[in-house]
């Protein structure tokens, strides 16, 4: 199952990629999970194969899931997959796009898949699809409105050095 979700955001394209790949922002971005980077990188900005174990409530439950950066083109796409977890597969596929003008357009794919044949599916269509999809709203959100309003200054030190040739 593919849910997707795009941001247009009033922020430079390097600003939004980090938000993305903070681990705290991450954690605070959809609160109702409990979301809490538990080993691995636990605050700070994720590097290529980087992991983190996350603990997080979902269903009532508490579940662990260990993600790695599988990829990371800065600041142009950012893809975490699952190592370990409850999931068969959960991969969030991010991609950027700026209009050199300081707008950016945050693309989020995330690729689930519960396992369990028949049973997967239907909980992946069903049950899973639509709170996943409300939560990965939640953060695209967030994302948005924290990379616009300053609240991003709470994570990042500064916005990155300029590296993307806005005239182009």
């Amino acid at each position: 199952m593919k849910l997707k979700s795009t941001r247009t955001i009033q922020a430079p394209i390097q600003r939004v990629f980090d938000m993305v790949r903070d681990v705290d922002v991450h954690a605070a971005a959809v609160p109702e999970i409990e979301a809490k980077a538990i080993e691995g990188r636990r605050h700070g900005l994720l590097e290529p194969h980087e992991q983190t174990r996350w603990s997080a409530t979902y269903f009532g439950r508490r579940f662990q899931t260990t993600m790695e950066v599988a990829e990371m083109d800065w600041p142009l796409r950012y893809v975490e997959t699952n190592t370990t977890g409850p999931f068969r597969t959960f991969q969030h596929e991010y991609t950027f796009e700026h209009d050199g003008k300081g707008i950016t357009t945050l693309h989020d794919e995330l690729t689930l898949v519960a396992g369990y044949g028949v049973f997967g599916r239907l909980l992946d269509r069903w049950i899973l699809g639509p709170r996943l999809q409300k939560a990965l709203e939640e953060r695209m959100d967030h994302l948005k409105q924290w990379s616009e309003d300053g609240t991003w200054k709470t994570w990042l030190l500064e916005d990155p050095p300029e590296v993307i040739d806005e005239a182009a």
